[in-house]
């Protein structure tokens, strides 16, 4: 059971939250599903890249987040140039294979009417020394490795950081605040103002590992990450509240999250 969520605005000018499913074409969901929050408390916390994914467990770690109402979120397809990592040490060597090493990608830029505003809310099932820690950075505005929306070259920024113990568990609800796991939706009151989307997102990961044979032995190489839970979720475009029946939600002060 949650009995303190904390809670703030994040913002930026723009944002790009990778689609797990898009290859060729990097298209973005529209609100930054629960790893990105995941990855920005690590980054608060200064984790090293893929070390705190089993820390901030989903039995430990809750999130829920909701586009900030009358923030207008616009889509934009650019065409970006990646380039190889060894690049330019081809290039100082004057070799013609450099020319060849990039790749045009399409990537699809959030764009906010005056910028990008999401409430964000986070619960933590027990009160430890990650919990004093975080809480303790937040209020000193210590945000370790920095905040990022999405990739690195979209910075964000945190304001109106509320550490609240107003929280009330709710079986059922008529109304929601924020992104719902659709497991949780028992029924939808659409009317002409809704807009609501529903979407896959990622849940968890976990690191990858490759066993590599030796004449001696086998060894355990970190080989990245991999996706190990999606779920389908819906939630309203534009931050209206939602009607309809839920189950599992919580009354926060003057709104109902659900946790996703």
């Amino acid at each position: 059971m949650i009995e303190k969520v904390i809670k703030f605005k994040l913002f930026g000018k723009f944002a790009h939250f990778r689609k797990f499913y898009t290859n060729a074409s990097s298209l973005s969901y529209l609100l930054p599903p629960r790893t990105v929050i995941l990855g920005l408390i690590a980054s608060i916390l200064e984790y090293k890249r893929d070390s705190y994914y089993e820390i901030l467990n989903n039995d430990f770690c809750k999130i829920s987040v909701n586009i900030n109402q009358n923030c207008l979120i616009n889509r934009s397809m650019q065409t970006l140039n990646y380039i190889a990592s060894d690049y330019y040490s081809v290039l100082g060597n004057g070799g013609n294979k450099a020319k060849s090493m990039h790749t045009q990608c399409q990537l699809e830029l959030l764009i906010g009417n005056s910028r990008i505003e999401y409430i964000v809310y986070i619960g933590f099932r027990e009160n430890n020394e990650i919990v004093s820690e975080f809480e303790s950075r937040l209020k000193n505005k210590n945000f370790g490795f920095g905040i990022y929306l999405g990739q690195k070259q979209f910075r964000g920024f945190l304001e109106d950081i509320e550490f609240i113990e107003d929280v009330k568990f709710l079986e059922k609800t008529n109304f929601l605040d924020t992104i719902i796991d659709e497991g949780n939706v028992e029924n939808l009151n659409f009317d002409e103002n809704s807009d609501i989307l529903s979407e896959q997102m990622p849940v968890e990961m976990a690191k990858e590992f490759e066993i590599k044979k030796t004449k001696k032995e086998e060894i355990k190489i970190e080989n990245g990450r991999r996706t190990i839970e999606i779920k389908k979720y819906i939630f309203e475009k534009n931050g209206n509240r939602i009607n309809g029946k839920f189950k599992n939600c919580y009354e926060v002060k003057d709104k109902i999250i659900s946790f996703y």
